[in-house]
């Protein structure tokens, strides 16, 4: 199912107006249980090859990071894009002696600049994001760069994009990276709430129209997560 589609985008929203497909998600979420993840993971993981050079747009904290460099070893590269300044440091910390691993204190967007990025709830990073959720977020000035200005450095096989609610100005600023045959897949996961508060509902269907001019196959692993391939979809 194209979960960008006219359909998908209509029924989406008259559930949110009536309040109703929050907990939609979330009853979905609870029954799925970890293989909502997990087949995302499977696809993610499944797309990576000894060698690789991946890009982890919206490295957070590292999680993935961390397989993505066992997994291209031993002559890989994995390239972590993170503007939150706690996320950075932690990111050096675990990373300091990982080769393989470069950190870009930055956040990818369609053009050069700077933003203000949100430090929200929790000690560990994980929720911050270029999007206010309280109160009580702590605000910092960050960089913003297009991803084209990192192809001549460090050209990527694959990319993964986790950047809550600002997926359609991260591949609007990598037109040239993703038009590369290099470039075997990309796997982001959609906010559509976020993206919808912003008032950019038409999003989705804007990134998979983006991705299929780039040639590359487009295939929804769930209702949020979608992988762009070069060859046939998962």
């Amino acid at each position: 199912m194209d979960f960008s589609g006219q359909t998908a985008t209509r029924l989406r929203s008259i559930g949110r107006r009536l309040g109703i497909f929050p907990p939609l998600v979330r009853a979905f979420r609870r029954l799925a249980g970890s293989r909502y993840e997990e087949r995302f993971d499977a696809a993610l993981l499944g797309s990576i090859r000894s060698g690789d050079t991946v890009w982890d747009v919206g490295a957070n904290v590292g999680l993935y990071t961390a397989k993505f460099a066992a997994l291209v070893a031993p002559r890989g590269r994995v390239v972590a894009f993170e503007p939150s300044p706690r996320n950075v440091a932690l990111l050096r910390s675990r990373f300091a002696q990982a080769a393989s691993v470069t950190v870009f204190p930055v956040a990818l967007a369609e053009s050069a600049g700077t933003a203000t990025f949100y430090s929200n709830h929790g000690d560990n990073g994980t929720t911050d994001s270029l999007v206010s959720r309280s109160d009580a977020a702590v605000p910092h000035e960050v960089s913003i760069q297009r991803g084209d200005e990192y192809l001549t450095q460090w050209a990527p096989n694959v990319i993964k994009i986790d950047v809550e609610g600002f997926e359609l100005e991260v591949l609007q600023g990598m037109t040239q990276v993703l038009s590369r045959p290099e470039l075997r897949s990309v796997l982001i996961e959609v906010h559509f709430g976020i993206l919808s508060d912003r008032g950019l509902a038409g999003a989705p269907a804007a990134i998979t129209a983006l991705l299929k001019k780039a040639g590359l196959t487009i295939d929804w692993v769930d209702s949020s997560h979608l992988v762009g391939s070069r060859f046939s979809p998962i």
